[in-house]
């Protein structure tokens, strides 16, 4: 990513920047057309920003906010975690109630756990907000020879027509949701889709 400041004759500040459409860092807030992603040289593309407008500063080493994994990003994901460990898979094996409903993935993205899960033998249900991610999510379960229920939803506003035992979120997916707001509602709407015994098992980083 490379940036590029001048001051324009009204006064104004223009910012250039030029990025790296093939990093998984790619995700600003804007709207721009690349090509399709199957090309495997880098695509690089030159946006314009105006200083007059209100610009939302992300802190350092904190990737901007995303409403969903585009295919190019959840190519990237899947070459970096391409499958879930046995000690992970076994982790929430142990925890996850069989006997008393089915279970939801929260922000499930391309099924790392959830389709090995329901090989398990889980009643699982997914959800994210990336059709791209879904698609992944459906190849996985269909090379398992597994179905599962998937629903594209933002978890921030989640309403689906089922009730759980339990939900998880894994691999720090929740630490995606950047304002504390929109992670404050996404709890809320989590719980109000938990019925006895109403375990949420979530995994969070923690900076060293």
């Amino acid at each position: 990513r490379h940036h590029r400041a001048r001051l324009t004759k009204s006064g104004q500040v223009e910012f250039r920047s030029t990025i790296d459409l093939d990093h998984p860092r790619c995700r600003r807030r804007c709207h721009c057309t690349t090509g399709p992603p199957s090309a495997p040289s880098a695509t690089r593309s030159t946006l314009s920003f105006n200083a007059s407008q209100p610009v939302q500063r992300t802190p350092p080493n904190r990737t901007p906010p995303a409403s969903s994994y585009g295919p190019l990003c959840a190519a990237f994901y899947d070459a970096d975690k391409p499958n879930a460990s046995d000690e992970e898979i076994a982790w929430y094996d142990a925890r996850l109630p069989r006997d008393a409903g089915p279970v939801l993935d929260v922000m499930c993205g391309s099924g790392r756990l959830l389709a090995p899960l329901v090989e398990r033998g889980h009643n699982l249900h997914g959800v994210d907000a990336s059709a791209a991610m879904l698609a992944r999510c459906e190849q996985r379960l269909d090379a398992a020879g597994c179905r599962a229920m998937l629903f594209r939803q933002d978890v921030a506003t989640l309403n689906l027509p089922f009730r759980y035992a339990a939900a998880f979120v894994a691999a720090g997916s929740f630490q995606l949701l950047v304002d504390p707001q929109a992670a404050k509602r996404a709890l809320e709407r989590v719980r109000a889709h938990l019925v006895p015994p109403g375990r949420l098992l979530m995994q969070c980083f923690v900076p060293a």
